[in-house]
């Protein structure tokens, strides 16, 4: 029996709704890439390449991920990479309203650099080829370890939405029902 060979664009379709959820609460058109998605690009070359093109769109890099970086983003992924945020994070200041003193301005001097040089390391051997044509944006966020908890206040309705995602990531882990069923009979 010869094998079924589906166009291109089918599968592209396919592999986009099996590795993306609606993400409805930040905008109605909203999807985003499920955590676990990169099992899929195991099926075949074509998936591989479809879902890398998906999961190194936008790389998420801090001091430690920069050191791993060049062992995991090949020349070959360099291709799909279109968006890198760089975290940057600085050392605990001191009591909040007081000013910055000379010591954690270099501490966080410091920091930046070691960052950015680190950064620019991972970046050096990347050729003009291995970047994608119509460039790279490179965002840079800076926080320190208090901040995640000062950022936002929690609300009765930010909890709600909280709530709604990590049901949807963990109903995305397993299969639908109907799936059950057949694997069952």
């Amino acid at each position: 029996m010869a094998p079924i060979v589906l166009a291109p664009e089918i599968i592209h379709n396919i592999i986009y709704f099996l590795t993306h959820d609606h993400l409805g609460f930040i905008k109605d058109d909203s999807w985003g890439l499920i955590p676990g998605c990169g099992r899929y690009a195991a099926i075949d070359r074509i998936w591989q390449d479809e879902i890398e093109c998906e999961t190194f769109a936008s790389l998420r890099l801090d001091s430690d991920r920069l050191l791993q970086c060049n062992w995991i983003v090949t020349p070959r992924r360099r291709r799909f990479v279109r968006t890198i945020k760089l975290d940057v994070t600085l050392p605990m200041s001191g009591p909040v309203g007081s000013p910055e003193t000379d010591e954690e301005r270099r501490q966080n001097n410091h920091r930046l650099q070691v960052t950015f040089e680190a950064f620019l390391r991972f970046m050096s051997p990347w050729s003009p080829a291995d970047v994608h044509q119509a460039g790279i944006k490179l965002y840079v966020d800076t926080s320190m370890p208090d901040d995640a908890m000062n950022r936002r206040p929690v609300t009765p309705r930010s909890r709600k939405r909280l709530a709604k995602l990590e049901r949807r990531r963990a109903s995305s882990l397993w299969p639908p029902a109907f799936y059950w069923q057949s694997y069952l009979q």
